[in-house]
């Protein structure tokens, strides 16, 4: 009865040691060692990660007594990491995913980093009007470390001025998008282009020219107005 209750046991430790990432061979070479732990009864155990890499954090206290449940210690794998950089809501147009970036940090000012930016945030921190960009750096020297403070350098292609009004002078009549432009006698409602959207900005790309003044404030009701006056038109008739 305990052959078998031992067999038992062995099993389940083998099947956690698999878990553990631990191969065949190496769990034979520890049934060949009789100083093996797994022959002998100690106050020390072996604990073996699936992957290579420093430990970060540490929970565990001397003395502590702990079950299979607990987390004793954080490994990571830091031949990649992940830099976190501010990006103001102006500069979003200019920032895709896929980009080179260049990071610096204090602890090497000679060095730049070559990285690619892999996510680029959809949600503004409303006080600081800036989204979230990350940027994964390989760093198979081991320079960055975690928590390191970095500055972030996004090379982008130069981009022609674009002309920008706020979003609330553009309103949609119909199917297409319309602006209201100042007139001496009134205003004129005219059909616009939009390109791309930056905070509460956004691109126009036809039906405007510099220096000609929109509305930004009441263009619902003018649009209110301008539907009337088309219906009034077409009941004359």
């Amino acid at each position: 009865a305990d052959t078998e209750r031992q067999k038992a046991e062995a099993a389940q430790v083998e099947e956690k040691l698999h878990r553990f990432g631990m191969t065949d061979s190496e769990i034979r070479e520890l049934h060949a060692s009789p100083d093996s732990d797994y022959h002998r009864e100690s106050s020390h155990s072996v604990l073996k990660a699936p992957f290579a890499g420093v430990v970060t954090q540490f929970s565990a206290s001397p003395g502590e007594s702990i079950d299979s449940e607990d987390e004793l210690m954080i490994v990571s794998d830091l031949t990649v990491v992940w830099v976190q950089a501010d990006l103001y809501d102006k500069d979003i147009r200019f920032v895709r995913e896929g980009n080179t970036a260049e990071v610096r940090v204090d602890a090497h000012p000679d060095r730049v980093f070559k990285g690619k930016i892999t996510y680029v945030g959809d949600v503004l921190d409303p006080e600081t009007r800036t989204t979230k960009v990350r940027v994964e750096v390989p760093n198979t020297e081991n320079m960055l470390k975690v928590e390191m403070f970095a500055m972030v350098r996004i090379p982008t292609a130069v981009m022609a001025p674009a002309l920008m009004v706020p979003l609330e002078a553009v309103v949609k009549v119909e199917d297409h998008m319309v602006a209201f432009v100042k007139r001496e006698n009134g205003f004129e409602k005219r059909p616009v282009e939009l390109g791309q959207r930056v905070g509460d900005w956004v691109e126009v790309t036809e039906g405007l020219e510099e220096g000609e003044s929109v509305v930004t404030e009441g263009a619902f009701l003018l649009k209110s107005e301008a539907k009337k006056a088309e219906l009034g038109h077409h009941e004359g008739h």
